[in-house]
């Protein structure tokens, strides 16, 4: 699935800076919004389908009773970070599109950065 929206994130990018390029502004706010309702709403009916079976879907991955309990407690952590990982690669586009590759090049290295010395204490 986020592959789904990795590729999103290039076709908004495109189509955003094609369309600022030939001078149209409201058809690329049109597409914007487009693509963020598309994606949002795709991001909640995968929501509403974890949290709909949250003790049943990771028996697809794992036999283990104790497993299973476990990930039934934290699906609401899992749903809050699939909305998250839906919208970054999407926002991310825009601002690519946008022309801030800089500022979203920063911004990514920041995150990651944080993320890996969070990770490592």
């Amino acid at each position: 699935m986020a592959m789904l929206f990795i590729g999103l994130n290039a076709a908004i990018s495109v189509h955003m800076y094609n369309e600022l390029g030939s001078g149209q502004p409201r058809t690329t706010k049109h597409a914007v919004a487009a693509v963020v309702a598309q994606s949002l709403a795709m991001g909640l009916v995968a929501m509403a389908l974890v949290l709909a079976y949250c003790n049943n879907f990771v028996v697809l991955f794992t036999g283990d009773r104790d497993m299973q309990a476990a990930m039934g407690k934290v699906a609401h952590l899992l749903v809050a970070t699939m909305v998250l990982n839906i919208m970054q690669p999407l926002i991310s586009g825009v601002a690519i599109g946008g022309g801030w590759q800089a500022l979203v090049a920063y911004i990514n290295l920041s995150c990651y950065y944080a993320g890996v010395v969070r990770l490592s204490r």
